[in-house]
């Protein structure tokens, strides 16, 4: 039941816009049944006219960004038209122009709103005046100036609602990284505490250790009999006391790598409709905060992109270390123009890796692929 309602939520546009044509359709056809023998010989006509519309609706709305497959986009949303018009030239019912009001919806992730504004009177004057011409109908200017009003509202909501789904992807952006900053600054200062006591150990516990050790070698020197067996013991313990510290010290400065695959966990879990599958073949050195900060938000940058543009089901990340440097590859399935256009997304992905003194790639074949290279300090050590 929930993931219907989530699914219902998601899909509420298309729902409506699908259930406004049956029932339109639905009176229509009622209509038929008991219209004029002249009017029935065309019902399989107009069944045909509403079933087209419905479907080039339908697969209009199936991409969540309408920039994509635009050529065949806007031939489906042609063949729209002409569906509706169809329509009206079989049947003579007014309210069959809430179709025009459901396609000027569609219109406006095509046009500007001046360009749409501009589209949907030639198409209001078209309708009333075919309907005028081919049905005789009265008033017509009066019904033209009342579904205009429809058409307008039709479409300053279509563009509110465009509006508040580019900010919500730009809030779900910066939330995200927001999440990883704060993942990368707890984790960092996790880990300089660590140093801190590391240090400490070394510096304040270790020297009083070795001073109590030599003092106790000394005494051992100027005793004897039990005594010097008794001193002889705590010098042995003090050693021992002395090379177990040294070895905690050891132990926390081996640990000091900040766990990248964490951070990308609390970024993923809030992306929508997006598997991503990662391989992250290292992690980064305390040394590398600032390095670790940029291959995270290039890879929101992309997953964003992804969401907004390719219209994929999966994402696919790697991260590995090689001789020349830190490597990042990122892909998705989705479908690219042939030209790649740089927004805000990819610009800011190719200003962050210019600013790390590193270098990027993108190639489109079977969707988009960045490939990044990164200059890192500790390659020689690991290699």
């Amino acid at each position: 039941m929930k993931k219907l309602v989530t699914w219902l939520s998601a899909h509420h546009g298309v729902m409506a816009g699908v259930s406004t044509v049956l029932v339109i359709a639905g009176i229509s056809l009622y209509w038929l049944n008991d219209a004029p023998i002249e009017y029935k010989a065309s019902s399989y006509w107009v069944m045909l006219a509403f079933t087209v519309y419905l479907a080039c609706f339908i697969a209009i709305h199936k991409s969540a960004d309408a920039t994509q497959n635009e050529p065949l986009q806007v031939g489906l949303l042609l063949l729209m038209l002409a569906a509706a018009f169809a329509v009206l030239l079989l049947i003579p019912l007014n309210f069959t122009s809430i179709l025009t009001i459901i396609w000027v919806a569609k219109l406006s992730y095509f046009l500007s709103l001046a360009r749409t504004m501009l589209v949907t009177t030639v198409v209001i004057v078209c309708w009333f005046g075919l309907s005028s011409y081919y049905w005789n109908e009265s008033n017509v200017v009066i019904q033209a100036m009342l579904f205009g009003c429809f058409h307008l509202f039709s479409i300053l909501m279509s563009y509110q609602t465009q509006k508040a789904e580019r900010n919500s992807l730009q809030l779900q952006r910066v939330n995200n990284e927001l999440l990883s900053t704060q993942r990368l600054l707890a984790s960092t200062s996790r880990l300089n505490e660590r140093s801190r006591i590391a240090r400490d150990l070394h510096d304040l516990l270790g020297h009083h250790l070795t001073a109590l050790s030599i003092n106790l070698q000394v005494a051992e020197l100027t005793c004897d009999g039990d005594a010097k067996q008794r001193v002889a013991e705590c010098r042995h313990l003090a050693k021992l006391l002395l090379s177990d510290v040294r070895e905690a010290v050891n132990s926390l400065k081996e640990n000091q790598q900040l766990d990248f695959n964490e951070m990308l966990d609390s970024i993923v879990a809030g992306l929508p409709g997006l598997q991503v599958e990662k391989s992250i073949e290292t992690d980064f050195h305390i040394e590398e905060v600032a390095l670790a900060r940029d291959v995270l938000h290039c890879s929101i940058e992309a997953m964003t992109n992804t969401l907004r543009h390719s219209g994929a089901s999966h994402f696919y990340l790697k991260v590995w270390r090689q001789d020349d440097g830190l490597h990042v590859e990122m892909a998705d399935n989705g479908k690219v123009h042939k030209k790649l256009n740089f927004g805000n997304g990819l610009n800011g992905i190719k200003e962050r890796v210019d600013n790390a003194h590193g270098q990027v790639q993108f190639n489109m074949d079977k969707g988009l692929k960045i490939t990044m290279t990164f200059p890192s300090l500790f390659v020689k050590a690991e290699a």
